[in-house]
Parts: structure tokens; sequence; C-alpha cells
């Protein structure tokens, strides 16, 4: 499996409290994580490094007991993969949630998460968001969303109060509904995704679509001859150029 990721202080923060991480669960499937933080430039930066790492620390001891041969075997995956990435979540929070209370000047970080675990042979892929960081399955066609955003815009779109298109020019489209690390519990957004063999997934925070359209982002994604690490780069590249407003991850990962 193919994967590059980026992270990028983009052109207008002071520092990045984005972060991503890749894990292995085994010779068959593997994690990729992005996270965007928030409470400051420091308590950003705590929050979402600590989420990730809690995260991804749960799941390997959730995994291990699974793993024969070197390899993650699940009797039921509908059922016990989705319980494993709740058992991280839940993890993840907590690291996040239990920090901000015994540390006065953390107090209100949080952090977005998102979450795509991997399964090869035959191939499956898990989703897990809290907040507004994206998965897209990028196939020819487009650039699909297989997760939907916590945030205040979402809402209004889903009460059909504006269209997605009215929602690109909101002032207030940065105002997430759900983040982890800010209450003692969270609560994620689990599902299988349909994909196929040759679709990319795309991981990203903010920073990315804020900057680009989806159609933007799918031809970079698609643009024949060039590497996955090229593709990647010049992502990061295209969201400075139009303003670099926020810090900018991008996790791809050929399937």
């Amino acid at each position: 499996m193919n994967y590059c990721g980026k992270t990028d202080i983009g052109r207008k923060r002071e520092g990045n409290e984005d972060c991503f991480r890749v894990a292995s669960l085994g010779e068959n499937a593997c994690l990729f994580l992005v996270c965007d933080g928030m409470g400051g430039v420091e308590g950003g930066e705590i929050a979402s490094n600590r989420a990730a790492d809690a995260f991804v620390a749960e799941m390997r001891e959730q995994a291990a007991p699974k793993i024969r041969d070197g390899c993650l075997s699940v009797c039921d995956p509908e059922t016990e993969i989705p319980m494993m990435l709740d058992c991280a979540i839940a993890s993840a929070n907590f690291a996040v949630w239990d920090e901000a209370q015994t540390n006065r000047e953390l107090h209100g970080m949080g952090t977005t998460l998102v979450a795509a675990l991997v399964l090869r042979d035959p191939l499956r892929v898990f989703t897990l968001n809290i907040g507004d960081s994206r998965v897209y399955r990028i196939d020819s066609e487009a650039a699909h969303r297989l997760t939907k955003d916590h945030s205040y815009v979402q809402y209004l779109i889903d009460k059909g109060e504006i269209t997605p298109k009215e929602a690109e020019s909101r002032t207030d489209k940065n105002i997430i509904t759900r983040a982890v690390g800010i209450s003692v519990n969270a609560q994620a957004d689990i599902a299988e995704a349909a994909v196929n063999a040759g679709d990319m997934l795309l991981l990203c925070s903010d920073g990315l679509y804020g900057m680009l359209t989806d159609d933007e982002i799918h031809g970079v994604a698609t643009f024949d001859g060039a590497s996955l690490e090229k593709k990647t780069e010049r992502l990061v590249e295209l969201a400075n150029n139009a303003g670099g407003d926020d810090n900018i991850t991008v996790l791809t990962v050929e399937l």
C-alpha cells in the first residue's frame, strides 16, 4: 500500500496545530489519521498530538490479541472493527480532556479527528470522524466525501437553510459542533466505506478544502504522470497559493 503525508503551517498561523499518523496493525491492516487542534497554538498542538497518540496506542492494544501469523484477523469485521474504533476514540478523548482538566492554561482545548482503517485481502475501509476534517474517496470521476462535517454550516445545509455553494462563503464555516476532548464523552461517526481497488483515499484538515474546491482536489489527485508524493506536495502548495489561511495537512493513500 502506497501512501504519503504532509503537514504545513500555512501562511497566516504562528504554529502548526495539525498532525497526522500512519500505523500498521499487522501485515494486512493500516491505520491513517489526521487531527486539527484548537485552543491556541500551544493548546491546539498538544490536543491534536495527544489525541493522535492515544488513538493509535489504543488501536494497537485492541489489535494485538487479534493478530495471527502477522495479520489482523477478525471474525466479524462489521462489529469488531467499529468496536475497536470506538474504544480508540474514547481513549483519545480522555487523553485530551484529562490534560485540559489538570492544566488550567489548556482548559477548552480540543481537536478534530478523522481516521481510516484499511484492510487488505479482501479490501475494506472503515472511517471515523469527529469535527470537520475529512476523508475523500477519489476515483476517475470525482472526489467523493466519505465523512460529513460536524459543523454549524453543515447543520444549516441539513436543515435546508443554505446550499453547499452558499456555505463556501460563510464567515462562520469554521465553527464545529463536535470535537475530541471538550467534554468527558465524545460522539464519533463510524462507517464502512464502499471502495474499489485503484481508488485513492485522501484525509485532510480544513486547511486544504477551505482553500480548494473538491474539483480542484480531484484534478491534482488524478493527474497522470505525477507520483503520490508530488500530488500531495502540490495540494499543499495550491492551498498556500490560494491564501494558506490555516494549517494544511494532507494524507493520501493508494488502494
